[in-house]
């Protein structure tokens, strides 16, 4: 079984992206912890070209838009990232 987690992904003029998970508490913790997040990985583009865009797609190649547990049942997910230079799957 596959789950999801909220993601935070930042693309970087030096052709970098950062993947970052981010923790929201639930409930009624949500008043007495702060949010965090935690890099889950680090993506150097072979030219080091700016990154343009980063898309997140559900499986079926639909842009995600936010994080919404109706995407947990659906499937693998994938992430198009795009430079100037190239675009990486």
């Amino acid at each position: 079984m596959q789950t999801t987690t909220p993601t935070l992904w930042v693309g970087t003029n030096a052709g970098t992206v950062y993947v970052y998970t981010v923790n929201v508490p639930g409930g009624e913790k949500r008043s007495k912890e702060d949010v965090g997040c935690l890099i889950a990985k680090e993506i150097q583009l072979k030219h080091r070209a700016p990154v343009l865009s980063v898309i997140i797609l559900d499986c079926n190649s639909c842009p995600v838009e936010g994080f919404s547990p109706q995407h947990d049942h659906l499937g693998p997910h994938k992430v198009v990232i795009s430079s100037e230079e190239q675009i990486k799957v």
